[in-house]
């Protein structure tokens, strides 16, 4: 692999070259004090530094590719400053557990380390928002992406799905970086077995009755301006894990956002937000709107 790394092209070379897919997604940049999404929606994105640009990727997830030609037009000239997305999945041979400080990650997992085991040790991104990410070699079969199901702040990013890496930058101001004694062409090791039960099966029974208590509070009450881009990916994360369609699932948080939220985010923010968690259909679902 070509050293030094340093922009986000290089990051994207050594991930093709290990056969990962990357397309780019928007980064962010500073506004006033804050940092907002570099695309032209700015502090009104609904998903800052985390979905792809169409001009480049107008498929979104479809077109990552390993391609060192391909990956060097996507991030060479206009994409040189994008964050850049790695696809998870059989695609690419990995499967990676995300793990959000913010929400409580660390302690969910601590808490299953603590019961199961402690986790092999593999490749660790840590990312813009104080969370991490831990890469595992793909066991085979499928390994679908859920949030929340393992573990509270606890996230699988499996088939179809895709992640944020290094060196993005996070809309926190924060960038993603390889953790302390991980290098890009260390080897990644087998998820363990109950991790493994746990990603096939969406999660454990213990969090199942907290998690439908939690979605049933989330449905019924008003949400404010702050909480708005949250509860629509909560509610249309647990919809999509059960298997709703995803057009479906688009049309039940359109009607959502227009009964629950204040104010209510336009059509085009709410068909991002349900296609940045089921990572199959940007454009179809954003054309709709």
């Amino acid at each position: 692999m070509s050293v030094p790394f340093s922009t986000p092209k290089d990051f994207a070379l050594a991930y093709a070259e290990r056969g990962w897919p990357v397309f780019p997604v928007y980064s962010v940049q500073k506004a006033v004090n804050e940092f907002v999404c570099a695309c032209r929606n700015g502090a009104a994105c609904q998903a800052p530094g985390k979905h792809p640009v169409w001009r480049l990727a107008p498929q979104g997830l479809k077109n990552a590719s390993s391609d060192l030609a391909v990956v060097r037009a996507m991030f060479g000239g206009f994409g040189l400053k994008n964050n850049v997305a790695i696809a998870t999945g059989s695609t690419s041979g990995i499967v990676v557990l995300d793990i959000d400080a913010r929400h409580g990650g660390f302690e969910a997992l601590a808490a299953l380390e603590a019961k199961h085991g402690a986790l092999p040790e593999t490749l660790r991104f840590l990312t813009g928002g104080g969370g991490k990410h831990f890469v595992f070699q793909h066991p085979g079969g499928n390994i679908p992406n859920s949030a929340g199901k393992i573990g509270t702040g606890i996230d699988v990013r499996g088939d179809g799905g895709y992640i944020v890496a290094p060196p993005s930058r996070h809309v926190s101001g924060g960038t993603y970086k390889l953790d302390e004694g991980c290098s890009l062409d260390m080897s990644l090791a087998a998820a363990p077995a109950w991790l493994l039960g746990l990603m096939r099966q969406g999660g454990g029974n213990n969090g199942s009755l907290a998690n439908k208590t939690a979605i049933a509070e989330l449905a019924r009450g008003q949400i404010p301006g702050g909480q708005r881009n949250t509860s629509i990916t909560r509610l249309s994360g647990h919809l999509l894990a059960k298997r709703v369609a995803s057009n479906v699932v688009l049309d039940l948080m359109l009607a959502f956002n227009d009964a629950r939220c204040t104010p209510p985010l336009s059509a085009g923010e709410v068909a991002r937000i349900v296609a940045s968690i089921d990572h199959l259909s940007f454009t179809k679902l954003i054309n709709r709107t």
